[in-house]
């Protein structure tokens, strides 16, 4: 870690010192300028990813081990062991696909009360989703003791590190994980037009005004992990690591189905993506986007959102932000230094989301600004892993998929908590 740390810094410095030199020289970059100011920007990002990926096995790691007291507690009571969960999910996989299992994995399915022949698999989850990593400490915690504990610690750790990792609207939206999919109605008020009044001693009070209410109804649509193929060589070695392997696989999948749909999903029978969802204005000038743009966006907001508000770009547009200048001829732009630090515009946060507009042209949808905890997403707590029968025969291979229902919507009253900024056509 301290190694990918230098080499970042050594990266950021070295944008730093070129876009210095032309601010000092009060000129453009030259050719050989911009390249190199691209490369170190190239470097940069890579080794920003390296670092996010290294802290997060780290920590899930650190995670993992303060919590184990309380996973053998539970296990304990219920005679069941980490091995037991194990063998049951690989059992449970192998009868599906092959229809035989051997004696370990008969007798961990019965412990762990798994039928063998049941053709769909439901895998509970933590009821409360974890948003950050810090949080996934608790990924075992809220799992009841009727079944849940049997889930393998591989498939449920690996299946939410993954949804993090690939969905960073997971990250920065609020999560509410649910038992069912049953509609829930959200309530919202605008009240911000309204305000107290001087009333003289004996004076009558002004007629009341009642504050707007209004409502979101989150659903729960049906995504799918398409199918995951597995060869019967690794479905007969029982030294596979199935729940590991398949926890990671659905997650990835499932985690960028998520972010797609919570970010562009234009709210008919899906989410309502952050971006449709978001309140535009226009760039100041037609097909371009200047520095002035990002100031007017930041000083649109509310200010009771703004001191949580972070900006959202793809890291395409983000690279041109990186040689915007302020009216004071100061980079809008700041690098992180110390992992676990965020990179910064306007001394706020910049998080990179790779399913916004990559592109700077007329009515590209290219940046948001606010709060993004007032977008909320809601799960329903369980996975459905599915065998799907006789697809990949021919080249000796079984398919499996996995199931999630999730929505999504802004609580936007008419106090618009995100803005979004369209380049103008």
């Amino acid at each position: 870690m301290k190694e990918l740390l230098e080499k970042r810094n050594e990266a950021s410095q070295g944008m730093i010192v070129l876009r210095d030199k032309i601010k000092d020289d009060k000129r453009a970059f030259t050719a050989e300028e911009r390249t190199n100011f691209d490369k170190a920007s190239a470097d940069y990002d890579a080794l920003t990813e390296k670092i996010d990926a290294v802290k997060r096995a780290n920590d899930v790691e650190a995670n993992m081990d303060a919590i184990r007291p309380d996973i053998e507690k539970a296990d304990h009571k219920a005679g069941i062991t980490s091995d037991d969960k194990d063998v049951a999910f690989r059992g449970w996989v192998r009868n599906q696909a092959l229809g035989v299992v051997n004696d370990n994995e008969k007798l961990a399915m019965e412990k762990c009360n798994i039928n063998a022949f049941q053709k769909e698999l439901i895998l509970p989850m933590a009821r409360v989703a974890p948003t950050t990593l810090a949080e996934a400490r608790a990924l075992q915690k809220g799992t009841d003791s009727e079944g849940g504990y049997t889930v393998p610690e591989g498939f449920s750790n690996k299946l939410e590190i993954a949804l993090l990792k690939y969905g960073v609207m997971r990250q920065v939206a609020d999560i509410m994980r649910t038992a069912t999919g049953i509609q829930i109605p959200w309530p919202t008020v605008n009240d911000t037009g309204n305000e107290g009044v001087l009333v003289a001693e004996e004076g009558s009070i002004a007629t009341d005004t009642d504050p707007v209410f209004a409502e979101v109804v989150f659903n729960a649509y049906k995504y799918s992990s398409k199918i995951i193929k597995i060869s019967s060589e690794l479905l007969e070695d029982s030294a596979f690591d199935m729940a590991g392997y398949l926890g990671s696989a659905i997650g990835e999948r499932l985690g960028r189905a998520l972010n797609t749909a919570c970010t562009t999903g234009d709210g008919s029978s899906k989410p309502n993506g952050i971006v449709t969802a978001s309140t535009s204005q226009d760039t100041a000038g037609s097909g371009a986007f200047i520095a002035d743009d990002l100031i007017d966006l930041q000083f649109a907001l509310e200010d009771s959102y703004d001191e949580d508000a972070s900006f959202m770009m793809n890291k395409l547009v983000l690279k041109a932000v990186r040689k915007f200048k302020d009216t004071d001829n100061h980079y809008l732009w700041e690098p992180s230094y110390r992992a676990g630090d965020p990179e910064t515009i306007l001394g706020k946060p910049v998080v990179r989301n790779t399913k916004m507009a990559s592109t700077i042209t007329a009515g590209d949808k290219i940046a948001l600004y606010g709060d993004f905890k007032k977008y909320k997403i809601r799960e329903v707590n369980g996975i459905r892993m599915k065998r799907l029968v006789e697809l990949y025969a021919g080249n000796d291979q079984e398919g499996f998929g996995g199931f999630m229902r999730f929505d999504g919507d802004l609580l936007d009253a008419g106090t618009v908590p995100v803005r979004l900024l369209t380049v103008k056509a």
